[in-house]
Order: C-alpha cells, then structure tokens, then sequence
C-alpha cells in the first residue's frame, strides 16, 4: 500500500474525524459537523414536504409552493373573474331605472368578487378592471328612451357623473322577438383602484329609461351580457 503524507496536524485529522463519526442529528448553526441521512430529510421533510403553499394570494406566506399553485397563480384566467346575465327583456312606462338582476358567477378562481345577482362586489385593497359587455336593442318608436349605465364605484362613494349613459338603439318595427340583427352591442371599460386600503368596490349594469308620456309603454331586450373583472393586484 502506498503511503501519504498528510498535509495536516494531528488536531485537524482529529476534528475532520469527530465530523464524521460523530455527526449532527439535525442541521444545526453554526455547527460546522456532518448531518445524517435521516437529520437532513426530517429537516427538509418540515421545510418543504410538510408545508408546501398551495395558494399564492396568502398574505406573508414564506412556504415553499407546489408545482400546481405557480401554474395556478401565472396561468391564464386566474386572475379573471366573470359573470354573466339571463337573455331577457323588460317593459316600462315614464321614467325610472331599472337594476339588471339576474347575474351570476360564471368563473372566478381567486374568490375576489361575488353578486347578490345586481351588485358585484369586489374586495378591498384591489386595483381592477372592469369590463362590461352585452347585445341590447329598444322597442321601435320615439317613446322608446333606453339607456345604459355600466356603474362602478367605492362603499359611499357613488358618483354618477363618472359613469356616463348610453343609449340603447332602436329596432325598426316591434314584430315578435327582435332578431339578432336587431341588436348591437354595447362595451364599456371602468377601472377602480383601492390598493392599501380597506374599502370593497361595486359594480352595477342600470338600464335607464325616460318618456314624459307614462300612457306609454316601451321595452329593452338584452343577451350575451358579461361583466369581466381583471385584478392587477
């Protein structure tokens, strides 16, 4: 056998040799000794195995995350959410409004809204986009004054002036239920900031109407109506 000359003092071969044979149960600091097999995997089994995140959006979370809660956070529609309207009509006389009340939540994987099927709400500390989509058409003739009002606003903070009307279009003739062509469509794009602070924010489709003569009676229709809510943070 070939022999060596080590570079070393008869301490240092003594502590290189304590490190080995005599290791470290578990990862400690700032021992500078070897760990056993079954020390570093209960260590790591505590860190990683045992607490992986599976939800992103929890605040101050320093735990590892699954495979599935990244694709989950990055991946496309999660930070959506979406509603959507009944295909329906309505018929009023004078002047009033009338709330639309039939919505419902098609999709929404971060659970940062929810309707009553009038109002959406939207959590606080937010900064959204709301986006408000849908076919509407009014009854033929000059008594037939619709108009359509996406509304957006913060807990006691309802300004109408921020939130314009539209009106609706007329249809040319009132024979049975108005063909498709007969429609048009009506977008209309809100923003609402709230970040770092406590207040929800609302959102609301009104469908307004106004004639002197109340003996007059006028319809709206609307379908594909959608209200889509984009959370930048």
């Amino acid at each position: 056998m070939t022999d060596y000359n080590l570079p070393f003092s008869g301490n240092e071969v003594r502590d290189g040799l304590t490190r080995v044979v005599s290791p470290d149960l578990s990862p400690q600091s700032p021992s500078t000794k070897m760990v056993t097999s079954e020390g570093i995997k209960a260590a790591l089994d505590t860190k990683v195995e045992g607490s992986l995140a599976t939800n992103l959006n929890t605040p101050n979370n320093t735990s590892v995350p699954t495979t599935q809660a990244i694709v989950d956070y990055v991946g496309p529609g999660y930070n959506l959410a979406r509603f959507t309207a009944t295909d329906g009509n309505v018929t009023r006389n004078g002047t009033g409004t009338f709330n639309l009340n039939t919505l419902s939540e098609a999709s929404d994987p971060q659970n940062f809204a929810s309707t009553n099927g009038t109002t959406i709400t939207l959590a606080a500390n937010g900064i959204y986009t709301i986006l408000f989509s849908g076919l509407y058409v009014g009854s033929q003739g000059f008594a037939s004054n619709w108009y359509f009002r996406g509304l957006t606003w913060t807990a006691n903070h309802h300004n109408t002036v921020e939130n314009p009307q539209i009106r609706i279009a007329n249809r040319p003739n009132n024979t049975g239920s108005p063909p498709d062509d007969q429609y048009k469509r009506i977008s209309l794009n809100r923003c609402i900031n709230t970040y770092d602070t406590s207040r929800e924010s609302f959102a609301r489709i009104d469908l307004n109407y106004s004639y002197s003569n109340s003996s007059y009676t006028f319809t709206v229709f609307w379908k594909e109506v959608t209200v889509t809510i984009i959370k930048h943070l």
